[in-house]
């Protein structure tokens, strides 16, 4: 013993045994200190020190000695006859007093009091809150503040220690923190311990320090410190560490059934398995399991659903294998089934508004019904769940979607909802391109209300077609799209061919490779008048874009793509402006071929110049090179004096330095011309 010092007999086993001699408890110290061979101002000094720690009473004047009931109870305990605590604390003030005693209720407030050991043994410590405690009846005190009980530690107030049964009483804990041991020790050899990431809170309890009658810890109860709930307790998980504090606890808690948890101060972290109900903001239907520890060191859970799966947000969707709660969040690994899609991953983190994952298979399966999903896949996919949209957002990562059996692919991103599937981005056939903010799918058509179009004949070419801010109707099957514009027209540009022009309407025929382009819509600005009833039409203006043509123009009511040859066929085309003259095309058809080039105009008519209108050619072959220029050749009637008319042959027509048509013709000797009934006429004529 500590008292003993470098005594060969302990100094109280000798007063208990000189006691025992005189028979009497008080007695001189004078004899005393005779019986047991020392100085008896070495006796004075021990007994001083004695009566500072309760043991004796020592009047130093009368040098008499009075035993208390203290020594004998220490003696027994040292032989393990009797039973004794350890409790002791210090109360440190300044400016205050120590402590105040309530008359009426008898309770006794000690302040300064950092900490208590109620027992070292087990490892049980207080930290009264503002240093303060308030001491009842027989040595009970009641505080607020921490309760270190081994490897747990409780927070709270309204708690009450029970000296006699050797318990705490917790009426309000706001918190149990638990750590556990790591298996490693410091420098020092003092175990490492680590703390549990989540807590348990809200709850009423019980601990139980060791045996009533065993307040020394000198036998050894492995099963204490014990503690036990009374009543129910939770486990938030709104930590900002979790997800960055999205599980509300007001909504996503797991509620424990009241357990007992023993030997805190050594207990295996297996030994943690509550049991309770998990509630979680709507993402799961309520759960009946048990809590355990997981790998990251917090209190969760891990779970396998059943064969036929678990609903999740509400019956929205249906998730299959894997579920785990831990300090990372609610996360599952397995596959999810949404509307007519299945998602594979190996990580859904599951928030209460919304699921994120990234694929490692993502499915939505083709239905013909009254609402329609066409057939997509894809491996690598981020998806996201918005369960009160409910919706499901589908972005690709790095490949695209595939989509109706594999003949378009989709580079933007997909929205699925119970009305449909829809997306935005880049879309992609073998022979077009479409770039839409919002596509509609069906399970074989395709939709949208403003989509950029792209389209050419074969998968290694150029586009040949392009335009923008056009709603359309894509039919699969039919193999037919339908193109309206957003306004009375679009403008619609032929790269290939360097034209472009402005139309309302296009049909892309898709097995036969051609687009129908024509006007429904008459405009002021396409009104085409130059004074010849006939010719009189309302249409779109074809241009050409070749900086060699300076802007060549022309009307054309209809007109055809063909990608095959990849040439512009223009219908009912009244006539062409070039230079001075109008040049009426046969039948009306113009075929424009690569860089603006325009076939040759055969059997065309001619009218020059575009004012007075004199001169006619026809049967003509004209090749137009642009707004200003054309060569051909045709046939010129004269007439003379007398109304008899004589065809003339130009074999050479074209346009001057000036602008003004000029044709160049031959007439033979067999040639049957007279400028009148007196005069014929052989040799070059100039007109």
């Amino acid at each position: 013993m500590a008292l003993q010092g470098m005594d060969y007999d302990h100094p109280l086993a000798q007063l208990a045994a000189y006691s025992n001699m005189v028979r009497g408890r008080t007695f001189n110290s004078g004899p005393y200190s005779d019986f047991v061979g020392y100085a008896e101002y070495q006796i004075k000094h021990q007994l001083m020190a004695l009566a500072k720690l309760g043991f004796v009473y020592f009047d130093d004047e009368t040098l008499m000695i009075t035993l208390r009931q203290k020594l004998f109870d220490y003696i027994e305990a040292s032989i393990r006859k009797r039973d004794y605590d350890v409790i002791r604390f210090n109360s440190t003030v300044e400016g205050i007093s120590n402590a105040e005693l309530d008359l009426q209720s008898r309770d006794l407030t000690i302040r300064g009091i950092p900490f208590i050991f109620l027992s070292d043994s087990q490892n049980v410590r207080l930290i009264p809150k503002e240093n303060t405690i308030v001491m009842k009846r027989n040595r009970s005190f009641q505080f607020d503040g921490v309760v270190d009980a081994g490897l747990f530690r409780f927070t709270g107030h309204d708690f009450y220690f029970q000296y006699d049964t050797f318990k705490i009483s917790m009426q309000k804990i706001d918190s149990l923190q638990m750590s556990i041991n790591t298996g490693e020790s410091n420098q020092y050899g003092v175990p490492l311990l680590i703390g549990i990431d989540n807590a348990i809170e809200s709850m009423t309890g019980e601990l139980l320090i060791d045996e009533p009658n065993n307040k020394s810890g000198l036998e050894r109860y492995p099963q204490y410190p014990t503690f036990s709930s009374q009543d129910k307790s939770y486990i938030y998980f709104d930590s900002p560490d979790i997800q960055n504090g999205v599980y509300d606890r007001n909504s996503f808690y797991f509620q424990l059934e009241a357990f007992t948890i023993d030997s805190l101060d050594n207990f295996r972290p297996e030994a943690i398995a509550p049991h309770g109900t998990f509630t979680s903001a709507g993402i799961l239907p309520p759960l009946e399991m048990q809590m355990t520890l997981r790998d990251d060191n917090s209190l969760g859970f891990y779970m396998q659903t059943p064969e036929e799966g678990v609903d999740l947000y509400g019956g929205l969707g249906k998730f299959y294998n894997d579920i785990e709660m831990s300090s990372s969040g609610l996360q599952g690994f397995g596959s999810f089934d949404y509307l007519t899609s299945t998602t594979q991953s190996d990580n859904f983190m599951m928030h209460p508004d919304s699921m994120m994952a990234r694929t490692r298979s993502f499915l939505i399966r083709e239905k013909l019904d009254t609402i329609q999903f066409p057939q997509v896949e894809n491996t690598e996919a981020d998806i996201t769940l918005l369960a009160a949209e409910q919706m499901m957002k589908v972005e690709r990562v790095e490949t695209t979607f595939q989509m109706f059996n594999d003949s378009i692919f989709h580079g933007g991103e997909l929205e699925l909802r119970p009305n449909g599937l829809t997306g935005s981005g880049a879309l992609a056939m073998e022979n077009a391109r479409f770039e839409s903010d919002r596509f509609r799918f069906d399970a074989r058509a395709i939709q949208s209300d403003s989509a950029g179009v792209q389209l050419r004949g074969e998968w290694n070419q150029d586009f040949s077609f392009l335009t923008n801010n056009v709603n359309f109707l894509v039919e699969i099957d039919q193999g037919l799209g339908e193109f309206s514009a957003n306004g009375d027209q679009t403008r619609i540009e032929f790269p290939y061919n360097m034209y472009e022009t402005n139309l309302d309407k296009f049909t892309w025929f898709m097995n036969e490779g051609t687009v129908e382009l024509l006007q429904t819509k008459a405009l002021p600005e396409n009104n085409v008048d130059i004074g010849i009833d006939s010719l009189k039409t309302n249409a779109p203006f074809y241009r050409s874009l070749h900086e060699g043509q300076d802007s060549l123009y022309f009307a054309a009511p209809e007109a055809t793509y063909d990608f095959e040859s990849r040439h512009l066929y223009a219908h009912q085309v009244p006539f062409i402006e070039v230079a001075d003259a109008y040049v009426f095309p046969d039948s009306g058809e113009v075929e424009i071929g690569y860089q603006a080039s325009m076939n040759l105009l055969e059997n065309a008519r001619l009218m020059a110049n575009q004012e007075n209108r004199q001169h006619n050619i026809y049967g003509a072959n004209i090749a137009v090179q642009g707004a200003k220029e054309y060569t051909g050749s045709g046939y010129y009637d004269y007439k003379d004096a007398f109304g008899n008319s004589y065809a003339i042959f130009f074999s050479k027509i074209w346009v001057d330095t000036t602008g003004i048509t000029v044709s160049l013709g031959t007439i033979e000797e067999e040639d049957p011309f007279m400028l009148s009934p007196f005069f014929d006429f052989k040799g070059d004529v100039k007109v």
